[in-house]
């Protein structure tokens, strides 16, 4: 069955209008749902989304760019096709918290 990797986006600059809380609590309860739905494979939050170091070639025209978004955490889940993952990633709480996600699939 195919894996998805889920890649989760957060603004670089924190939001004061937002309950930070109630944020890890949407994504506690998306983990745990994707969990019971048995397609969860993997999961972690970045510990510190501005401590990045960059390794290899960077000279490409993003790498100077003042980066609007950091990685915060990631999902791995296995699920029958892309459009089902699609579907899953829909559901993350990130999507209301002023993120973004990608979705590819993986080999592992």
């Amino acid at each position: 069955m195919p894996k998805y990797l889920i890649s989760m986006y957060g603004p670089t600059a924190p939001d004061p209008t937002r309950d930070e809380g109630k944020d890890v609590e949407a994504h506690d309860a998306y983990g745990q749902q994707i969990t019971t739905e048995g397609i969860l494979r993997f999961a972690c939050a970045v510990v510190d989304p501005d401590a990045t170091v960059t390794l290899g070639n960077t000279h490409d025209h993003a790498a100077d760019a003042e980066p609007k978004s950091s990685l915060v955490g990631v999902y791995v889940i296995e699920i029958d096709s892309m459009d089902e993952a699609l579907a899953v990633a829909q559901r993350n709480p990130i999507n209301e918290q002023g993120g973004y996600l990608e979705v590819r699939e993986i080999e592992a």
